[in-house]
């Protein structure tokens, strides 16, 4: 997975690509470090009002590549607990950040979307842990799910290992709004970064912590 930060009109927009050796978006250890970084310039930039997490390919997200992982040894556990800190770099992001999902969205790839604090995504895309399939569990993106769906309904994702289509992932409150395609995707993102920029400075962050003492959410269990 490679991560590219662009900076426009006070949005940061962090672009997720394909490695060379792969056609699709896989999470691994390299590319989260990039995500990790671009994330902290975009907390650190003044200018920057909105982050939005995107794909530059048709998928969204495959997740992580699974049979790489297991060979890697010590290096897939650094990859495990990268990807537990960005999910929750992504859920304490002193700016507003938005998920737009245009395309697949699997395993590791539902758990980046599902931190943002707004997901957007198109009639196109879908969503599905395939984790159980293949014996394991999806133990990270579990935590944050629980924060969008009832428990059942999270259960019933995982268990089934189904791909849900964009309109049951809107019913099931996994996703926030549903758009007709890409143009009217990018036409909401403008509309919420405009929003965005009339916040007094502080105001996203001091609304995520006051929400979490409520709900006691987190990943550090």
């Amino acid at each position: 997975m490679l991560a590219r930060l662009d900076r426009q009109a006070g949005t940061c927009t962090v672009w997720l690509s394909p490695s060379a050796e792969d056609d699709e978006v896989r999470i691994d250890a390299a590319g989260l470090d990039s995500l990790a970084e671009h994330l902290s310039a975009a907390a650190a930039d003044p200018d920057c009002h909105v982050v939005v997490l995107r794909s530059s390919c048709d998928s969204f997200c495959a997740g992580m590549n699974v049979e790489a992982a297991a060979r890697s040894g010590a290096d897939a556990d650094r990859g495990a607990r990268r990807y537990a800190d960005v999910l929750r770099q992504l859920l304490s992001h002193p700016k507003l950040v938005i998920a737009a999902v245009d395309g697949a969205a699997y395993g590791g790839g539902v758990g980046l979307a599902a931190a943002s604090d707004i997901l957007l995504a198109t009639e196109a895309s879908c969503f599905g842990l395939p984790e159980i399939t293949i014996g394991l569990l999806p133990a990270m993106v579990l935590p944050v799910l629980l924060e969008r769906m009832p428990a059942q309904k999270a259960r019933c994702l995982a268990l089934t290992a189904a791909a849900y289509p964009a309109r049951r992932a809107l019913d099931v409150g996994l996703v926030d709004e549903l758009v007709a395609d890409q143009s009217a995707l990018d036409k909401r993102i403008t509309s919420l970064a405009r929003m965005a920029r009339r916040m007094p400075p502080g105001a996203v962050l001091h609304l995520k912590r006051f929400s979490n003492r409520l709900v006691g959410a987190g990943l550090s269990e």
